[in-house]
């Protein structure tokens, strides 16, 4: 059986998302912090390792994997919503 938790929190790949997609994605969460949608940049797009953005932006890894974690549910939730939007065209 696969474990749904930690699917959530790879949904996306790190240093594979476009920024216009992280930015929309951020716009659904309460993240609203410079820095950490700042590192969260650093490691959607860019590819950094988790490790190397802790040092760079002073957070603990427990919070910014919370972040990273919280991106990832709402990815999730796009991802399984968006059928019907395709399914019931806008009139």
């Amino acid at each position: 059986m696969r474990d749904v938790m930690a699917d959530l929190k790879r949904d996306l790949e790190p240093g594979k998302v476009d920024p216009e997609q992280l930015r929309r994605l951020i716009g659904f969460t309460g993240i609203t912090g410079e820095k950490v949608i700042e590192a969260l940049h650093s490691y959607f797009v860019d590819g950094v390792k988790q490790a190397d953005i802790c040092r760079v932006y002073g957070f603990r890894k427990a919070f910014i994997s919370r972040k990273i974690g919280d991106i990832n549910s709402v990815s999730v939730a796009v991802r399984e919503i968006a059928p019907f939007y395709r399914e019931h065209p806008k009139s």
